[in-house]
């Protein structure tokens, strides 16, 4: 349920306007909705621009400072740092307490492109 929090948090940004908000108001896409109208390039691009939102120095790397908060977290600087380490400990691959964007890549791509993949790997 945690990952599935954190997963939802990162890859629906606030804020973000697809043209499908602007279309139709009425209707919102979910997240899926969106994700399946997008080409491959434009699934690439969501990927990166997540990433270089939560990068705030800039240095390719998301690090325990930069992680995500999810809202349930609140103030509470123990829960804070406790999700932080959890989002970490999901992307980081290497095991180096810091998550780069082909870590970041590798793991989303699961929700944005992975269902793409699996499409082409079974034909």
């Amino acid at each position: 349920m945690r990952a599935t929090l954190i997963s939802l948090a990162l890859l629906s940004v606030p804020g973000a306007v697809v043209a499908q908000d602007v279309i139709d108001p009425k209707h919102k896409p979910n997240f899926t909705e969106r994700t399946d109208k997008m080409t491959p390039a434009q699934r690439e691009a969501e990927i990166k621009r997540i990433f270089a939102e939560f990068d705030r120095n800039r240095d390719g790397f998301i690090t325990e400072d930069e992680a995500p908060r999810l809202p349930h977290t609140g103030n509470d600087p123990e829960a804070i740092k406790a999700d932080a380490k959890f989002f970490i400990s999901l992307y980081d691959d290497n095991e180096d307490h810091k998550v780069s964007l082909d870590e970041y890549r590798a793991k989303a791509a699961l929700a944005l492109i992975g269902r793409e993949k699996t499409t082409q790997a079974s034909k």
